[in-house]
């Protein structure tokens, strides 16, 4: 997947859309900032480059939107559908997932998740699901199949950044 990345910063929630056509009808408080010198990148992460996790998310401007809120912290590998991570999780090794649940067409993040946990490498990588799924039930039946983590849709920027921070060991950098 290909992005378009524009430099800023993000405000305080992702927001599930509707559709792809929409978008952008319910990312809300996006606020751009003026670059940052790429020296202070230091003092929020020792290096960004020493990180790569994998977002598997069927929607462009929830993988821009993630992306820029940890950029600061890890790169951040994209696949669109649960066929496309699965390649990309057999021909590297992440030490996180973050996965969308409803991934359009093929097979779903959940399917996709359990699918990776039979790789053994992947065993015991935490797999986050940030979904929209919030019907009661939802969240446990996501941990009990495989999940490590559940972050529902719409969740605060700075949640995201802690569990990613947490998971690679990162607790002690300064926020952001």
């Amino acid at each position: 997947m290909q992005l378009n990345r524009e430099r800023g910063a993000i405000g305080n929630m992702v927001c599930a859309t509707e559709s792809k056509n929409a978008m952008f009808d319910k990312v809300i408080n996006i606020e751009s900032t003026p670059d940052r010198d790429e020296s202070q990148r230091e003092e929020y992460c020792n290096s960004p480059s020493d990180y790569t996790i994998l977002l598997v998310e069927d929607n462009e401007i929830h993988c821009q939107l993630i992306s820029a809120a940890l950029e600061s912290i890890c790169h951040v590998d994209f696949a669109n559908t649960g066929e496309e991570a699965l390649e990309m999780a057999s021909r590297a090794t992440y030490p996180a997932i973050l996965m969308d649940i409803h991934l359009g067409a093929g097979i779903t993040g959940l399917e996709t998740a359990q699918q990776i946990r039979r790789i053994p490498r992947y065993r015991i990588t935490p797999i986050i699901a940030v979904t929209g799924y919030t019907v009661a039930g939802d969240r446990e039946m996501l941990l009990s199949s495989g999940f490590s983590y559940y972050i529902e849709k719409p969740f605060p920027i700075n949640h995201l950044r802690v569990v990613i921070r947490d998971i690679l060991g990162l607790r002690g950098q300064q926020q952001e």
